[in-house]
């Protein structure tokens, strides 16, 4: 990647190699070079008005920035600009991809339970219609979650099991 983006010259592909890099730079843990990544593949995606879902692209990178650095009240802001993003251009099932594996999580950590049962149950409904079932499970995981904090084991136990269902095993 790093060779592809010293010889790109397309500033959406180079905002794209640079979001990426920033998602490889977190799992190395390498956190600072990660935000330098990310903020300038938001900085060149807000340049290009005809650049479709690449903000919200370039907002998912720095959403995970946010989140691997412990800034879960910036992380949760970022993920929902890149809802938002993503809405505005109609990419549903982009949004609910968010919502339901980054955006629930986040104001999961924030100990915000109402917030992420409203994002999973979004993103379960969305992630349904466009026919995300990888997304539609880890709604399900989340709402389980959810369930157990509030005491209800039971409906923890049934919605695992909904998200275990077999014809979302490979989705």
């Amino acid at each position: 990647k790093k060779l592809a983006l010293s010889t790109c010259d397309d500033d959406r592909l180079v905002a794209g190699l640079h979001a990426d890099l920033a998602h490889l730079s977190i799992r190395l843990g390498e956190l600072d070079v990660a935000d330098a990544y990310a903020q300038r593949a938001l900085e060149l995606r807000r340049r290009n008005p005809n650049d479709m879902c690449g903000v919200g692209h370039a907002l998912v990178a720095v959403g995970e920035v946010h989140e691997a650095s412990g800034n879960l009240v910036d992380a949760v802001a970022a993920y929902e600009d890149a809802v938002a993003d993503q809405e505005a251009m109609g990419f549903c099932g982009e949004a609910a991809f968010i919502r339901g594996r980054l955006l629930g999580r986040a104001h999961r950590r924030c100990g915000n339970t109402r917030a992420a049962s409203g994002a999973y149950r979004r993103a379960l409904s969305e992630a349904q219609s466009v026919g995300d079932y990888g997304t539609a499970a880890a709604a399900f995981q989340g709402l389980a979650w959810v369930a157990t904090v509030q005491g209800d084991q039971r409906g923890a136990v049934r919605l695992l099991a909904e998200a275990s269902r077999p014809e979302w095993q490979n989705a």
